[in-house]
């Protein structure tokens, strides 16, 4: 998954902080709120949200790739 997802950090003094994790991506970011809406909608009909990461790729595979491939990596 790790090459996938672009993981953005920030150095700020002596901190790196994470400004786009795997989890921000998937559960928080508000610029992917329509095909998260999409995703969990999906997840919902037979599971519940928000559902871990393992579960979205052992039991929500097809709908979890969509949601993948929908994020414009450039936009962010």
């Amino acid at each position: 998954m790790s090459e996938t997802f672009l993981i953005i950090t920030r150095i700020q003094g002596d901190i790196t902080i994470n400004v786009q994790t795997r989890d921000h991506l998937i559960y928080d970011c508000n610029l992917l709120e329509a095909q998260r809406g999409i995703l969990r909608k999906k997840v919902t009909k037979n599971g519940q949200w928000p559902a871990d990461k393992n579960e979205l790729i052992t039991k929500h595979l097809e709908p979890f790739l969509t949601y993948i491939e929908s994020i414009d990596f450039d936009r962010l």
